[in-house]
Order: structure tokens, then sequence, then C-alpha cells
């Protein structure tokens, strides 16, 4: 994974940069919750510069994912526990989420447009967008 100043000649990211200590710090901040362009620029390089790698290592977005998925993983116990604290908003969440089918929020208002109050230019604008009241 070692690139030379000259595989990358012209470029102003240089990806050759991306040395190993800073992809494992980057990969680091990704897991903490850091968004990709702030991880990128802790390290002292450029997100357009991560694109370039990636371009070059595309079996790197493997690890970005797993760090990403580090995070929400994280994010997951810590609604997990605000449930099991009696939190009304996480459980309601979690259970939205978890059992959609069983927990959907009725409060949701169906809206109803009687597609002859439609003027008939906007009609054909929405056309195959627009159901029968009765479905």
């Amino acid at each position: 994974m070692d690139d030379t100043k000259e595989d990358w000649k012209g470029s102003r990211h240089a990806p050759y940069k991306f040395t190993p200590d800073k992809r494992k710090a980057y990969l680091e901040l990704l897991a903490k919750g850091v968004r990709r362009g702030a991880a990128a620029e802790a390290i002292g390089f450029t997100r357009y510069g991560v694109t370039e790698y990636l371009k070059r290592y595309p079996e790197f977005q493997k690890e970005i994912d797993q760090a990403e998925m580090h995070e929400v993983e994280l994010v997951e116990g810590f609604l997990f526990e605000a449930c099991r604290k009696g939190n009304a908003a996480a459980i309601f969440f979690h259970l939205q989420n978890r059992a959609p089918d069983k927990w959907v929020d009725k409060r949701v208002p169906k809206i109803i447009i009687k597609q002859d109050s439609i003027p008939e230019d906007l009609k054909s604008k929405l056309e195959g967008i627009l159901k029968p009241a009765d479905e």
C-alpha cells in the first residue's frame, strides 16, 4: 500500500501521504463518531485525499464501513440503555424501528386530495403519483 510521490504526481491531495498511522487514526476517529471530513482534517489530511486513496485501494472502504458500524453500535447501546431507564421517547423509537408492523405511529395523517380539485396542468404533472382515494 505504499505509494510514491511519482505515483501521484500532480495530485493536490497526495494520497501517498495517507500513511498506515494516519489510516489507523482516521478509522479510530470514525469509530468514535467523527464524520469523515472532520476525521481527515484531524489527521492533517483532506476528505478528497481519502476519496483519491479509495479509488486506488477500494478495499479500504470495508475498514471505513466497519469503523462507522462500531459508532452505530455505540449509539444503539446508548439508546437501549435509555430504554432500560424508562425513556418513553427512546422506547417508542426503538419499538417503531424493531417492530414497525406492530408499532406504527398512527398520528401520521392520511391526506386525501380529491382529484377533481386539482388544476388540469398540475394533474398531468402528477400523473402516476396520485392514487385514487379509495385505495
